[in-house]
């Protein structure tokens, strides 16, 4: 999208919006928006053509990259418990799996 279509997107939006000071930016324009950032075009001419503040199209833009981000998992091969349940009296019971907490916990017995 050119900036002479964000323009007029970001004027209707704002014109649709007038009983209120705050502008609620369609996540469709949001993401045009940081695309168009992404692509190349500056902050600063995205702010002077839309008249969005610059910090508001930067957190747009970094919102769209952390959801691309691939989050990588620490994998555990060692599948022992450590779950322990403890009581007031001092009684300990250590080593349980969450199944077996589950099971004492329906029989009532916890």
């Amino acid at each position: 999208m050119d900036l002479q279509e964000l323009k007029k997107r970001a004027d209707h939006i704002r014109s649709q919006n007038l009983t209120s000071k705050k502008v609620y930016w369609p996540a469709s324009f949001r993401n045009q928006v940081a695309n168009s950032m992404i692509a190349g075009h500056s902050p600063n001419t995205l702010a002077s053509v839309t008249q969005i503040a610059v910090s508001t199209i930067y957190t747009w833009r970094k919102r769209i990259e952390s959801k691309k981000q691939f989050k990588q998992l620490k994998v555990i091969d060692n599948k022992t418990s450590d779950l322990s349940v403890h009581w007031h009296t001092g009684l300990s019971i250590n080593g349980l799996t969450f199944i077996q907490l589950k099971e004492l916990l329906t029989e009532g017995l916890l």
